[in-house]
This record gives structure tokens, sequence and C-alpha cells, in this order.
């Protein structure tokens, strides 16, 4: 048997068959038993070659299940229930009606009003609805659930489906009053939903590492720990089924610590991070000890602000909660704050294609002050009529024109390309720009390269002209 094909992470899957993990025809039932990778015939005929093709034992008490002497005969027991109930499901009763669903999140769209009295005219529109479903929720591992509901009382038979139709599990509410002659106290969980993960511990090696960034169904994050389920399921009765932590961005860009759950589920995440969902690469290479807090607070504040003008935010809007721990003095990352230099000054701002995806921000800037006074010496001589800034057109003629360093598009005039300056005065910074230029990356910016985040800034204005 292909034992490894049937844990959920292909990424898991793949990592415990390069090291040739086994596990006994227990173990192997249990791991049958929570895959939500194969359907239900699948794993009820993976359970039957268990019980012809490998050896019988005895079920091991844990602090939430007796021991059984048999396995072969509480697998046999457990089929024999589900394919009882999956019939119950399939045969039309007359005070019985179906009616179908998406599992939270999936796109699609379902008519809350549909209802059908027999289960093949269900199954028929619900086949229909999966040939609309997009490769995104497929993607995410998404199901659509089909209720069987009794009127006038509490029964409902829940089958849940893949996307490609075929049933994942079953459920029964108040199922020892539709099936009185089960013992379902004796009756082995196996099939998720049944808390399995609550019962029994089986060792699933995982090949993740601190600061991966790791992908469960829809969810993205960067993994701060596995924990050691076993020291927990000898610790406690009921240990849930977290397996680690994780920093996670929510939608506003907060960064929380948060649980995870299921470590056989877990994949690594190769595509590609958009929004605020950038800071997870950045959040990786600070917990993997390749930048420092001081970039990955700064990297934060850049994309943070994008985020903050870009849907027209306060900054209170959004917050920053780093779990204690990553502030531990174990990590040896405490360094003092530095604040950014400020300079007043010119930009263009010069484009690599038509949409403005990529560009060259070109800038003179001026070191000064919070108050525009100049600091030092700059090294080229303000030209402006202020004698305190730069002229574009003088600028241009002089130190970008002839210069080799600056084709080709030093070969267009000073006013062919977007422009800009920067003001600062009495502790405020007014930003001059083209209004085809005024967007939030290019604002970024700006005010990284001219020192605007410096908390002795304490006002950004911007001024669209003609600069």
């Amino acid at each position: 048997m292909d034992i490894y094909s049937f844990i959920n992470s292909p990424d898991v899957a793949a990592y415990c068959r390069e090291i040739g993990k086994t596990w006994t025809p227990f173990e192997m039932a249990v791991i049958i038993g929570r895959s939500d990778r194969r359907p239900m015939f699948e794993k009820h005929a993976a359970w039957r070659e268990l019980i012809t093709e490998y050896p019988d034992m005895v079920i091991p008490e844990t602090k939430n299940c007796k021991s059984y002497d048999s396995l072969h005969k509480k697998l046999a027991e457990v089929i024999d229930y589900e394919e009882r109930v999956l019939e119950l499901f399939k045969t039309p009763e007359s005070n019985t009606f179906y009616k179908y669903e998406s599992s939270d999140y999936c796109s699609i769209y379902i008519d809350p009003d549909d209802v059908f009295t027999n289960f093949e005219s269900a199954l028929t529109e619900l086949k229909d609805d999966l040939k609309y479903v997009s490769d995104w929720d497929r993607d995410k591992k998404y199901y659509m659930i089909m209720k069987k509901i009794y009127i006038g009382s509490n029964h409902r038979i829940n089958c849940s489906f893949h996307l490609d139709g075929n049933i994942r599990n079953i459920f029964v509410a108040f199922r020892d009053e539709l099936f009185p002659d089960i013992n379902f106290d004796d009756l082995l969980d196996l099939s998720p939903g049944f808390g399995h993960e609550e019962i029994f511990y089986v060792d699933i090696p995982t090949p993740f590492k601190r600061g991966d960034i790791i992908k469960q169904g829809a969810n993205i994050f960067v993994l701060e720990r596995i924990c050691d389920r076993e020291k927990m399921f000898a610790r406690e009765s009921n240990p849930g089924s977290i397996c680690g932590l994780c920093y996670y961005i929510n939608d506003n860009g907060c960064l929380t610590g948060n649980p995870i759950y299921d470590n056989d589920c877990l994949e690594y995440y190769n595509g590609e991070l958009r929004g605020t969902q950038r800071l997870l690469k950045y959040i990786s290479m600070f917990v993997k000890g390749e930048i420092n807090l001081l970039a990955l607070l700064t990297l934060y504040n850049r994309i943070m602000l994008e985020r903050q003008l870009e849907n027209y935010s306060s900054p209170w809007d959004f917050g920053l909660n780093f779990p204690q721990e990553i502030l531990e003095e174990e990590y040896g990352l405490k360094p003092e704050p530095v604040d950014p230099v400020i300079y007043s000054g010119i930009f263009w701002v010069i484009p690599e294609d038509n949409i403005l995806t990529n560009y060259k921000l070109l800038t003179f800037g001026i070191k000064c002050d919070e108050r525009g006074n100049i600091i030092g010496t700059p090294a080229i001589q303000p030209n402006s009529k202020s004698g305190k800034s730069y002229s574009h057109k003088i600028t241009w003629e002089t130190e970008i024109k002839n210069n080799s360093a600056h084709k080709p598009y030093n070969q267009n005039s000073f006013d062919y390309y977007p422009r800009g300056r920067v003001e600062i005065t009495s502790r405020r910074a007014i930003i001059y720009l083209s209004p085809n230029i005024n967007h939030s990356f290019i604002l970024g910016d700006i005010k990284l390269k001219f020192g605007l985040n410096s908390h002795k800034i304490s006002k950004i204005r911007i001024v669209e002209d003609n600069s």
C-alpha cells in the first residue's frame, strides 16, 4: 500500500517517503482515516487492504479511547457503519429534503433557496455547479456540503464532496437515534470530522523549519515552531489539534502570533505574495536572522504606508503586534533606532514601461534639518533662485544631459519625464509632483529617499503641480 499518498500535504508525504518513514497497521489506519486528499471509497478500500494484507494488532489505549483486541474487527465496523449511513443518505424518504452549500470562503454562488426531494437530482445540480468552480478554489481545497434534513426533527446527515464530485466524508447529527442498534461508544473514530486528531497520536515528520513560508488551505503564514505533539498527548487528555505557532498578517497588515493545526496539512507556499502579505517575506528573513529588526520595521512601515495611502486610511487603522518572544535577548536583535537623514531637493521618475510598474527614481538632495536649514556643504551647489535647492532645468543641463551614466534618458529635455520637488520647513514636508506620478508606491520611494519618515517630520503634504 502506498500509505504516503494518504497524507494530506504533498510536501509532508514526499518528505516521509524520502526518509523511509514507516508506521504500524493501526497508525496507517489513522492516517487513512484523517486523509482529506482521498475520497471515502478509496479510504474504505485501503482499510480493507489493511484487514486482508496486514497482520492484526491490538489497538493501544489512550486517555480518550480504551484498548481493543482487534484492529481488523474495528475497521470492519467503521466501514459497515459509513456504508449504512451513505445508503440511508441516498434513500428518499417522505419527511426529508436535500440542499447543498459551499464550504467557507468558496467563491462559487449557490442559490440558498434551492431544495431537492431526492439525492439524485441534488447531486446532478451539485456536479453542474462544480463545472464553474475556479482554479483558485480548487487550489485552496474547498469543498461542497450536501445535507439531508429531516423535517420536524433535529436529525440531519451531512455529506461533503471534493470539488471533483467524489464523496469526502459523512456526518450524522443525533446518530444514536437514527442507528439505535449501534453502540457508538465502541465505534472507532477515524474519519475526518469525528475528532480523530484529538484521540490518537501518530508521528508524521515534517520538513518545515523556522522561518519557512507555509500555507494551509487559504491561509499563508511564517512558521515559528512545530510543537512536540507526543509530549502534548502524554501531558493532556484532550490536546486538540494545535501543532505549532506561526506569524500571520491580516488584511489590515497587523502582525499576530497564531496557533496552527494539523501538521500533516501544511505545505510550502511558492506563489506570489501580494498586498500586505509581502510582509511575510521580510518576517521570514527576520526569523531566519537574515535581516535585523530595524530593517524589518522599515520595510513594514513602507508597505503599510502604501496601504494607508491606497485606502486613504488613518495610520491608527493599523497595528503591529510582535509576540514577546521575538524581542527577547536570545535573538540578539535589539538595535538602537537610527533616524533617517532629511533631504530637500528635486527628482524625476523615469518610467521603464508604460504603466509605471518599473521605474527609476532620479534624485538630487540637499541634507537639511527639520526646518529646512542646510547642513554641511552640498556635493552639488544649490542652483535655484532661492539658493536653497535645485532647479530642474539647470540641474538637467549641468548634471544629466552630458553624463553617460544617465543614458539613454538624458537625450530628452528636462521636462520630458514627470518630476517633482521636496521642500522642508517648520518640521513639515511638502512633496510637489506631476499628477501622473501621484501613486502610493512612488510616494513611498520618495519619502524613503528624502528621509521623510523621520520622527522629526510632523506632517507630509502632497501637492500636484507641474514642477
